[in-house]
């Protein structure tokens, strides 16, 4: 298996603006949560917080193309070279 180079890390992360609940929205569920009787838009907003909350951390469709090309690179042994003049 071939190991990945530092400069091609950003290519592999996880897409973070999707799996990742902010601070201030964590504050806003535990306010919710603690609320005894809450309205019908309190409670959607509830169960949209708690599931942005408990969801995995997803690849970018480009993360996924990425480790696709790396993973036929690393099976044929085909890398695709760029070769200058200079």
């Amino acid at each position: 298996m071939k190991l990945f180079r530092a400069s091609e890390l950003g290519h592999i992360m996880a897409d973070e603006r999707s799996a990742v609940i902010t601070p201030t929205q964590l504050k806003e569920l535990n306010v919710l949560l603690e609320k005894i009787k809450l309205t019908d838009k309190q409670a959607v907003r509830r169960d949209e917080l708690i599931a942005k909350r408990d969801a995995p951390p997803v690849l970018s469709q480009g993360a996924k193309t990425y480790i696709q090309k790396k993973a036929i690179e690393d099976k044929y042994g085909f890398t695709k070279d760029i070769e200058y003049r200079y």
